[in-house]
């Protein structure tokens, strides 16, 4: 088997990923990319959750809309136990075979709460430094916590979930990564020599009905005061010199109260918002550091269940600026928010076209 706990990575496999024509050997990564940070020191947030349900919850950066018509597929590779270390290799696997889009969210989920935040390295960095994290802890720790990884690749989707055992020093156990794409690709090398980097089992895409995605629009929208902001998010995606603001952390209006989210859809997908104490929350409109707000006003929420990840999208905007940091060309975010309006138009586009094919059968 290429890989082994033992070993690690095979090089030889992994050579060839380096020679696809997305990477060459100078275009060689560590890890994937992270074009996001969250405004305080340290690398996630931890977030109290009242939930009946031990899922991994992950919050996402973009729109849930995965271009997925009638069908999908997706492959899996299932992984041994692994140390830090080797799970580390598996991302920079990822990003050299498969390229990530630099979107990347992660969840730790304990029984009580979790710890989320953005990009690979903070996700690593975090499993790596799990006693510090319990340093205090109150709530009851089970004997594992929940591991999981989301991020997009250009025709599909990446994840990850562990676990990572609280009783042996160093152990992450229960590894799966899954690939979702919107078709069977025409060039399959790419998911050949990721796969083949760990296991000598040859790979199959597996047919998978498209996800379900649950949008619900607020209206009218749920103010929030500045009070209850816990922190922003800086996104160096338009510009790697200049930061602007792509989306805030706060105080969950739901939280414990499902009867609330109920009175708005009644689809029990939306129930996973009420569980978590804080909300991880894109902007529609971007911000340039240092400007100031009078308010946000939460404007959607939004879930897809991958597997047994739950992602969710809760999204907001601002009031009125109070003061402007300074003047700044937006045609950078124009584009992003032209790209969202592009994607929502086409989900509608491909539902009426599903529901025309039904009607003929």
């Amino acid at each position: 088997m290429p890989f082994d706990v033992h070993r690690g990575l095979d090089l030889g496999w992994y050579g060839h990923c380096l020679q696809n024509p997305r990477h060459s050997i100078s275009q060689y990564v560590e890890l994937p990319p992270s074009y996001e940070s969250l405004q305080i020191s340290a690398s996630s947030i931890h977030i109290p959750i009242q939930s009946s349900h031990f899922s991994d919850i992950v919050f996402a950066r973009t729109p849930l809309i995965f271009d997925e018509y009638l069908w999908a597929v997706s492959l899996s590779v299932r992984l041994s136990n692994l140390s830090a270390k080797e799970l580390r290799e598996v991302f920079t696997v990822a990003e050299n075979c498969l390229g990530l889009r630099g979107k990347g969210t992660f969840g730790i989920r304990q029984r009580d709460s979790g710890w989320y935040g953005l990009g690979s390295d903070n996700f690593l960095k975090e499993v790596n430094r799990y006693s510090q994290r319990y340093e205090g802890y109150q709530g009851h720790i089970h004997h594992s916590e929940e591991l999981a990884f989301f991020d997009e690749l250009n025709d599909g989707l990446f994840l990850l979930s562990a676990r990572q055992s609280m009783t042996r020093e160093g152990m992450i156990h229960s590894v799966e990564v899954t690939v979702r794409l919107r078709g069977i690709p025409v060039n399959t090398q790419p998911y050949y020599r990721f796969v083949r980097s760990f296991t000598q089992y040859n790979i199959y895409f597996t047919p998978e009905p498209p996800l379900r995605r649950v949008h619900k629009s607020l209206r009218p929208s749920v103010k929030i005061e500045q009070a209850d902001v816990v922190t922003r998010i800086e996104s160096k995606e338009l510009d790697r010199e200049k930061a602007s603001i792509s989306g805030v952390v706060l105080k969950n209006p739901f939280f414990n109260n499902p009867a609330k989210i109920a009175e708005l859809s009644e689809d029990e997908a939306l129930q996973t918002f009420s569980g978590p104490e804080y909300l991880i929350c894109t902007l529609d409109d971007w911000l340039d550091v240092g400007d100031e707000i009078d308010h946000y006003v939460m404007t959607a929420l939004e879930t897809v269940t991958v597997g047994g990840i739950v992602l969710l999208h809760p999204r907001c905007t601002w009031g009125d600026v109070t003061k402007r940091a300074q003047r700044s060309d937006r045609r950078g975010f124009r584009q992003i928010q032209a790209e969202w309006t592009r994607q929502e138009k086409m989900l509608k586009r491909l539902k009426k076209d599903s529901k025309r094919k039904k009607a003929r059968t």
